[in-house]
Parts: C-alpha cells; sequence; structure tokens
C-alpha cells in the first residue's frame, strides 16, 4: 500500500476565517463599485509599517466587464504598471507585460475563471455571487509564473491594501481632489502606517535602477563581429505561451518562446523555449536570452543591420551585446513578421487577466 501523502490544495494553506474575511472584503468592494467613477491610472499607494515600498493600487473596470483592484508591488511594480499604460501593443504583448508584473488582485469574473476548489470554499463560506461576472477571487502574480493562488503571506498584504483601499475610496469617490493628477513621474499620494497610526504623503516615484546580469565570452562577440554585415533587418521577442507547466498544486510556470525571424520574408531563424528556474527566476530566465541570439546569428551565419524587438525591456537588455557587434536594437511597435508566424504556430487564445 502506497504511503505517499495527498498534497494539500494551496487553497488550503491559508485559514478559512482569513478567506472568509477577504470575501468579506471583495463583498464590499462590488458594492461599492468604484469602477464606475474611477480609471485605471488613479492610482494611489497604501504601505504597512513592514514595507519598505508602497503597494500601489489601481481599480480596474471603467471600459470593459473585467473588474478588479489590482495592488502592484513596489516602484518597480509602478514603473511596469505606466509602462503596459504607455506602451501601445497587442493582445499577446499585453498580457506578456501584465503576467511579468509583480501584483496581488481581487478580481470579479466568470464561474469559470475560478479553481474548483474556490466555488467549494465560496460554497462553505455561504457566498453566493452577484450575477453572472460576480464570482470573486484573488491572484498573485510573479513574472515567469502563471496568476495563482494566494501564498500565506500574500494573503496577509492583501487583507491589509483591502482593508486600507475600503476606507480610503468612499472618500475619494466623494471628493475627487483627494488625489493628485496622476501620470508617470508623477506624486503619488501614500497611505502610510506609522507608530500612531495612519497618515497620508506624497510621494515621488523613484525610478528603479534595472540591471540585467549576464555575461557573453569576448570570443563569441568577436566571431559574430566578424560575420559580414547585411542590410537585413530581423525581429525579436518573448512571447509567453498558453499553457502551464510544474507539478500538482504548485504555482505554474509559463513557458516562453524567443522567436527570431527575418522581418521580409518572415523566415524563423531561431526559436527556443524558455522557463525560470527556481533558484534564478526571472532575471536568470533574461540573462539566456542574449546568448541564445549570438548562438542564433553565429549558426546562420548573418549579422543584421537591425534587430526590431517587441518591448522596451528587450531593447534595454540586447543594445549592449547590440553595440559590441555593430547591430542596431531598438524597440518597434510593428513587429509584422512576428505576429505573421505567431498566428500559424498558435492556435490558442492569448492569456487573460
Amino acid at each position: 500500500m502506497s504511503t505517499k501523502k495527498k498534497s494539500v490544495h494551496p487553497l488550503h494553506r491559508i485559514p478559512q476565517e482569513k478567506w472568509q474575511a477577504l470575501y468579506d472584503l471583495a463583498c464590499r468592494l462590488w458594492d461599492m463599485a468604484p469602477w464606475k467613477q474611477m480609471e485605471e491610472t488613479e492610482i494611489f499607494g497604501i504601505q504597512p509599517a513592514a514595507r519598505p515600498e508602497p503597494w500601489f493600487a489601481s481599480v480596474m473596470g471603467a471600459i470593459g466587464e473585467f473588474r478588479a483592484i489590482t495592488f502592484y508591488d513596489g516602484m518597480e511594480g509602478l514603473r511596469l504598471f505606466w509602462q503596459i499604460q504607455t506602451t501601445p501593443g497587442n493582445s499577446l504583448r499585453d498580457s506578456g507585460q501584465v503576467l511579468n508584473t509583480p501584483q496581488l488582485m481581487a478580481a470579479f469574473g466568470e464561474a469559470g475563471d475560478i479553481f474548483p476548489e474556490e466555488k467549494k470554499l465560496l460554497k462553505q463560506i455561504g457566498y453566493a455571487p452577484r450575477g453572472k461576472r460576480g464570482w470573486p477571487y484573488f491572484r498573485s502574480y510573479r513574472a515567469g509564473y502563471a496568476p495563482w493562488i494566494l501564498e500565506p503571506a500574500e494573503a496577509d498584504c492583501l487583507l491589509t491594501c483591502l482593508t486600507k483601499a475600503l476606507e480610503f475610496l468612499p472618500q475619494y469617490l466623494a471628493d475627487p481632489g483627494l488625489l493628485p493628477p496622476t501620470a508617470p513621474g508623477a506624486d503619488v499620494l501614500v497611505l502610510v502606517e506609522k507608530a500612531d497610526g495612519w497618515a497620508r504623503q506624497l510621494v515621488k516615484p523613484t525610478i528603479p535602477l534595472v540591471r540585467y546580469d549576464f555575461k557573453l565570452p569576448m570570443a563569441v562577440i568577436h566571431q559574430v563581429r566578424d560575420i559580414p554585415r547585411t542590410t537585413h533587418t530581423f525581429e525579436l521577442g518573448l512571447w509567453p505561451l498558453p499553457m502551464y507547466t510544474g507539478e500538482k498544486d504548485e504555482r505554474p510556470q509559463i513557458p516562453y518562446l524567443l522567436l527570431l525571424t527575418d522581418r521580409e520574408s518572415s523566415f524563423i531563424l531561431g526559436a527556443q523555449l524558455l522557463t525560470v528556474d527556481v533558484d534564478s527566476g526571472w532575471p536568470g530566465l533574461l540573462a539566456k536570452i542574449p546568448d541564445h541570439l549570438m548562438e542564433t546569428l553565429l549558426k546562420h551565419k548573418v549579422r543584421p543591420g537591425r534587430i526590431h524587438v517587441s518591448t522596451p525591456w528587450l531593447e534595454k537588455l540586447l543594445d549592449p551585446p547590440g553595440r559590441a557587434t555593430d547591430v542596431h536594437v531598438e524597440y518597434r511597435e510593428d513587429i509584422s513578421a512576428q505576429m505573421a508566424v505567431l498566428e500559424e504556430l498558435l492556435n490558442f487564445p492569448p492569456f487573460q487577466q
């Protein structure tokens, strides 16, 4: 007889009383419906005493059927939020940026949007969804992984953030002048926990120094640079695939397709599947991209004049090796060769939030 223990579903790693408290707050949020009056970019911060940086809150639902409040993690989360808001894109590119932005979310959707265990829990708690799109759920977003059920520490953070947000939102809805005009780099109102209670402060966002840590052997750089440069333009993108990998009841990983194509012919020069490593995480995945690019150029013995990339951060990542090999790397909104290839390769809809 097998002695293997049945794994505990991640939902049950958090006490039911805490889930009860979260669903009660979600119910209040639904009744308040701040998305009827607020835009997604009307952000404010919440900074518990133990946090070095705030969570930045954004209410979604003004222009669509998806209703939620999301708390972006720190200055890096805020930077990525504004990058999403200001970067024109397409559904697959947008979904990739959203998936890679660290955040905690309380959302409402249809019955198919939640896990069976969540439906059982809702029944135990006695919560009845408010209409077809009124099923509440909570998600954690982490770069390289699928949106997932909250971990215990994340549940504590979300409980604090939701509580403070629901205290502040009625005040703001009654007096929109409480928030300064919001824009990238503008001051943000932050609710800060002090020893004697909570206070309001205007905080000037700091731009995190984004450093991409990778090493390319000089021999490889010289080999690529020795290849005669052509007038070709290539396109390169890193795309989340609509599938999950990993162990049952653990946070699933998302495979990413690193795709290099010729802009004129849509010929595929390179296609690698990448996933995050448990130890090195998302930075470790990024560190592989310059290696794969150089290996592909050496394999085909071609050095293009330009490489158009799908996101601004790919431009920053590949600018140093591009300069070293005299290949101009730049972000472009129009990456038609990539999209033509992806349309043929992916017969699945893109990820939804």
